[in-house]
């Protein structure tokens, strides 16, 4: 990255024709470090807000980073007030007023794309009612703010768009895969509360198995709250023996909780069609850590399925 930074501040002073290129290729470089912003900045790099927003559409990450160098360095440009708070500012007070009236879809993306979920969340917050059905009026649109949110790993600002009636009528399958497969990938305390949230949006009743199985395979190791709304989808239903015995046994290498949430929420006819071998078979991974909790659940599960079958 540094070479990538000495080639180009070498080009934006030693030839100027060249400075359009070399912005466009800079401002889609993603998670440029602030202290190379600030270089190339200072050496000459100068892009409009339409290059800006155009970044921000393409989900380049940490594109604010720019305006925050402009703004260090005290660089005039075009970029509107609103969209230096949304870059540079975590204050909710000092954002509402900045927007003010002014909330294109374009600005919007560009929050759901900063870097701070602090300012994602204050900036989806501020959005008055009306402004916010008007925004997500267009379905692609609002696909577009969800995923990035998500990508970003906003979650808070994803758990108040999934509540949006916007959202709740645009949002198909595969964005709603796509949003909670980026969600699960972060760390963050409220991952389970926002995933049940996406869970019930009518969407969710259209993830295909296959799906449903990829995600209920990354929030085993990661969220039991996220495992329990995963269960309760249609598609869970239809999960094969194979898929829900490999789920019991990527379980036992994490938690029994992971284990009780599976036994206690997929539905029973699920859990019916595990074979008594199936269940018979202590896993490698519990034999291997000595997990004698997890033997014993997998024990009583299988008493479970005992019972299940004599009705």
């Amino acid at each position: 990255m540094k070479a990538v930074g000495w080639l180009a501040a070498l080009l934006l002073r030693k030839a100027p024709e060249a400075a359009a290129d070399v912005t466009t290729r800079l401002l889609n470089l993603p998670d440029v470090p602030p202290e190379l912003a600030v270089q190339l900045v200072s050496a000459g790099m100068r892009f409009s807000y339409a290059q800006l927003l155009a970044a921000a559409d393409s989900m380049v990450a940490r594109v604010d980073v720019w305006v925050q160098a402009q703004q260090q360095l005290r660089v005039e440009s075009n970029i509107p007030a609103a969209a230096i708070a949304i870059c540079c500012n975590d204050n909710r007070d000092n954002i509402q007023q900045a927007i003010g009236d002014g909330h294109s879809a374009d600005l919007l993306q560009l929050a759901m794309n900063c870097s701070s979920s602090a300012t994602a969340t204050a900036v989806i917050r501020c959005l008055p009612a009306a402004v916010a059905q008007e925004a997500l009026r267009e379905p692609d649109v609002a696909r577009k703010l969800l995923l990035t949110a998500a990508t970003r790993h906003h979650t808070a600002a994803v758990l108040h768009m999934a509540c949006l009636p916007g959202m709740q009528q645009h949002v198909d399958a595969a964005t709603l895969h796509a949003v909670l497969m980026q969600i699960q990938r972060t760390d963050d305390a409220h991952v389970g509360e926002c995933a049940q949230h996406l869970c019930r949006l009518p969407a969710a009743q259209q993830l295909s198995s296959e799906a449903v199985l990829q995600l209920m395979r990354g929030a085993v190791p990661s969220s039991c709250f996220t495992l329990v709304a995963l269960c309760g989808l249609p598609a869970a239903a239809h999960l094969t023996s194979e898929a829900v015995f490999g789920l019991f046994r990527s379980a036992s290498g994490y938690s029994p909780r992971s284990i009780d949430v599976l036994s206690d929420c997929l539905p029973p006819m699920v859990l019916k069609r595990l074979s008594s071998q199936q269940m018979a078979q202590p896993t490698k991974a519990a034999k291997a850590d000595g997990l004698r909790v997890i033997i014993a659940a997998l024990r009583d599960l299988g008493k479970k399925l005992t019972q299940l079958r004599r009705y």
